[in-house]
């Protein structure tokens, strides 16, 4: 019985340590990321790269939610290049930089088009692009992307 008391005793000092760990890790990035919802004055340049996983994942996420908000502004992100064809015309292939989040079980991203000339990356390199954030319409839908980007 002693050792099953000190079992548990010795599980409840980790997970209370880990607890400690977590909260200050927190604690660093509420201040590394202050969007408000209800704010609308989000600086002009939107650089993802100096956010945690965490952080930089809830920011693109916002950006796919409220994507007018961020019409015209600079945004500076790095992940992997994901390509797409589309399907009924192979020709066209897309182009985005995809984050995931801290725990690496979901993953979203942004599209990207490179200044006329410039080269493409290859599928799953590591990437940072940056490029004005734009919509653009395609067969009667509204899509978003990074417009004259740039990889750095």
């Amino acid at each position: 019985m002693k050792k099953y008391i000190a079992l548990l005793m010795a599980l409840l000092m980790v997970l209370s340590l880990s607890a400690c760990g977590k909260l200050e890790e927190e604690k660093v990035y509420e201040g590394t990321a202050s969007y408000d919802k209800n704010d609308d004055s989000i600086g002009d340049i939107v650089d993802l790269t100096k956010l945690s996983s965490t952080m930089v994942y809830s920011e693109v996420n916002q950006i796919m939610i409220t994507p007018e908000k961020y019409i015209g502004k600079t945004i500076k992100m790095a992940g992997k290049c994901a390509l797409y064809y589309n399907q009924q015309d192979e020709s066209k292939t897309y182009y985005s930089c995809i984050i995931s989040d801290a725990t690496a079980c979901c993953s979203q991203g942004i599209e990207f088009t490179l200044k006329e000339g410039d080269a493409y990356p290859d599928l799953n390199t590591d990437i940072t692009v940056e490029g004005t954030f734009a919509s653009y319409k395609e067969d009667g839908t509204t899509y978003y992307h990074l417009e004259n980007a740039k990889l750095l």
